[in-house]
């Protein structure tokens, strides 16, 4: 029996990490006096099957303060699982491949870690 068509949702989606909590600045990566979403990582809500492959992107939320933005350009920024038994991401480029079924969130960061600037989910199924 074929495979059928892969389904991809790209919901064009904030998916991002810290609106910033400017009261807290333990939880915010930049303190400062804004109320942000720091980078949209696109494409959300993605379904793969395993072995397939995905490259995310991201980018600076647009209409920021450019004091509440790292001084990184986005294309520079580094990519994370929250578990690679289900998905690993490659650092660099954002590409992910699907290891195992489940859910599980890829986040970006800037270089040398830290707190994520935006995330995105997947969702891993069976063939």
């Amino acid at each position: 029996m074929p495979r059928p068509p892969m389904h991809r949702s790209t919901l064009p989606l904030l998916a991002v990490l810290a609106a910033v909590a400017c009261s807290d600045s333990a939880t915010v990566p930049f303190p400062d006096e804004c109320n942000i979403l720091i980078a949209q990582v696109t494409p959300n809500g993605s379904i793969l099957y395993v072995n397939d492959t995905l490259t995310f992107h991201a980018a600076y939320t647009a209409g920021i303060s450019a004091a509440c933005i790292p001084n990184v350009p986005a294309s520079s920024l580094r990519w994370s699982s929250s578990d690679t038994q289900l998905a690993s991401v490659d650092s660099l480029t954002g590409k992910v491949t699907a290891r195992g079924v489940g859910s599980v969130s890829m986040m970006v960061h800037t270089p040398g870690g830290g707190s994520a600037l935006g995330s995105a989910m997947v969702t891993v199924t069976a063939h």
